[in-house]
């Protein structure tokens, strides 16, 4: 049987284009599930905190944002005293809302990492 030379080529900016549109739907994807396990977490009052992460958070950049003048001493879990710049206490705050927790998002990770992992892997494949 004759052996013949093949030559194959393809366009590598068009491949890079379609790997670069996959990975960026990848993220958003990722990071919109990631918020919503997330915010299953977040201590609630009157949902202002919940809120902030939906406007705030740059989920095509896969950037998760609680954006309060009392995030960090919410997810942080302490009491914070006086008036801004507010001073941390070594009390730890009491959560009302079931399920709600310091460090959220952490806990959340540790929970539902390889579902992010899946959703991401998904995600990029479906978009190839």
């Amino acid at each position: 049987m004759p052996v013949g030379k093949v030559r194959v080529s393809f366009d590598k900016k068009s491949v890079k284009a379609r790997i670069k549109a996959a990975d960026e739907k990848a993220i958003f994807l990722t990071a919109e599930q990631a918020l919503k396990d997330c915010n299953q977490y977040v201590p609630k009052d009157q949902g202002d905190l919940i809120r902030s992460s939906e406007i705030q958070s740059q989920l095509e950049k896969g950037l998760l944002i609680w954006s309060t003048p009392y995030a960090r001493y919410q997810y942080y879990g302490v009491v914070m005293i006086g008036r801004a710049p507010k001073v941390a206490t070594d009390t730890p705050l009491k959560y009302t809302r079931s399920g709600a927790r310091k460090m959220w998002a952490h806990y959340a990770r540790s929970v539902h990492g390889e579902e992010w992992r899946e959703v991401y892997n998904n995600a990029l494949k479906a978009n190839l």
